[in-house]
């Protein structure tokens, strides 16, 4: 899906060594809260790219502004594009998916920790289950040498059959 990380924030901290750490060290606990919470929470682990029909694990940073933000808007729409080019057939499915990933990605911009949401979808085709889970840190300016305020995401967004 691309990145769709905010290169103004970035910008200061791949500049400078020690942040650079700092942002690899957030970036690997985020992925290991991902992998454990993820199992926690949907009773497996996080399906393989083999496992599933659509499977985007990614990890970003947006500024913590506004929820209008338009990285958000352009990651939103890569997400619903990519299922929709998965389930070019069934609006039923794009329409669940689209519906998913708009309430897990305001979440995510509400600033909770943890983001998860399931929806369960049966066509005649069959059932699929759609998931987006994320572990989400908010980073302050200051501590950064940001710009502004920061969310750092690493997100999963998984279709499966059901």
């Amino acid at each position: 899906m691309g990145d769709h990380s905010d290169s103004s924030i970035l910008a200061p901290i791949q500049g400078n060594a020690g942040l650079l750490d700092n942002l690899d060290a957030l970036t690997q606990e985020l992925y290991g809260k991902l992998l454990s919470e993820y199992e926690k929470c949907f009773r497996q682990p996080l399906p393989t790219v083999e496992g599933a029909l659509v499977r985007a694990v990614e990890f970003v940073v947006v500024s913590a502004k506004a929820q209008e933000d338009a990285l958000v808007e352009e990651f939103t729409a890569g997400a619903i594009q990519l299922v929709k080019v998965v389930f070019a057939d069934s609006a039923l499915v794009q329409s669940a998916c689209e519906w998913l990933i708009r309430v897990a990605v305001e979440d995510v911009m509400t600033g909770l920790s943890t983001v998860f949401q399931e929806n369960h979808v049966k066509t005649p085709e069959g059932g699929f289950d759609i998931q987006c889970f994320a572990e989400v840190s908010l980073c302050h300016a200051k501590d950064w040498g940001t710009p502004s305020d920061f969310v750092a995401v690493y997100y999963a967004f998984v279709v499966m059959p059901a």
